[in-house]
């Protein structure tokens, strides 16, 4: 899932760059099955990630973006760690005379961890995405943010439909707070893996409804600190996870 404090409608200044870093943690003792019906584990998963994101305003129409992840997952006896997938993208302006209206392109690259594991980092499989975003709502102390993604995978895994709705309020002159709901949702394209040396085969494919909320603090010289909350609270073939992440991000 992306992070709950991500944004895909503002474009950046030409020449303007942000760095991101974030923490993240979930857990899980539960899930949903394959008809949405939820179940004891009997055991605890717990996943680690540290997220590097990099953005730079390439013209005033046009900011481009890279993201990866150092993740860390845990469940009964087993575990995995190293470097997920590489996300390549674009971001482009839908109104040449105001920010907050916007499409982008990505390609997803995975970096050659294995695909044959019980528990692995990612589907180890090419995939890209486009997606529209729009700011709305917007007043003096408030705005609200609608982003629809569709993300296709190259082999197995089902392609998702992504929306998330997001609002923002400034709290104080230095704070912000806001509130999330997204949604993965598979097309119901998968096809089975037959994985070697596992004696099963894996459906690629889920749904899941999370709901986040957060805050933000600016700093002086555009720092800023973010932290965040963020529940599962409906799925298909997916953990009833919570967690939590903390980020700081820097413009210049």
């Amino acid at each position: 899932m992306p992070s709950p404090v991500a944004a895909g409608s503002w474009l950046l200044s030409q020449g303007e760059n942000q760095y991101t870093s974030s923490l993240s943690y979930s857990t899980s003792t539960a899930y949903w099955d394959s008809s949405g019906v939820l179940h004891e584990s009997g055991q605890r998963s717990h996943s680690w990630s540290v997220n590097q994101r990099y953005e730079y305003g390439y013209s005033y129409y046009r900011t481009l973006y890279l993201s990866t992840d150092l993740i860390h997952k845990t469940s009964g006896s087993g575990s995995v760690s190293g470097l997920g997938d590489l996300m390549l993208g674009v971001r482009g302006r839908l109104n040449r005379y105001r920010n907050g209206l916007a499409w982008e392109a990505g390609v997803i690259v995975p970096t050659g961890y294995s695909r044959d594991r019980r528990i692995r980092l990612g589907y180890g499989r090419f995939g890209f995405e486009v997606a529209l975003a729009m700011r709305f709502l917007g007043r003096a102390k408030s705005h609200a943010e609608v982003e629809v993604k569709v993300r296709h995978w190259q082999g197995p895994p089902a392609d998702q439909f992504r929306p998330s709705l997001k609002w923002v309020r400034q709290l104080t002159p230095n704070w912000n707070g806001w509130g999330e709901i997204q949604g993965v949702f598979s097309f119901g394209n998968g096809q089975l893996e037959s994985i070697p040396g596992i004696d099963y085969d894996r459906l690629p494919e889920y749904d899941v409804i999370r709901v986040g909320l957060g805050v933000k603090h600016a700093f002086r010289r555009r720092w800023s600190l973010g932290l965040g909350l963020y529940w599962n609270v409906w799925g298909r073939n997916a953990g009833k996870s919570v967690g939590g992440d903390v980020s700081v991000s820097r413009s210049w």
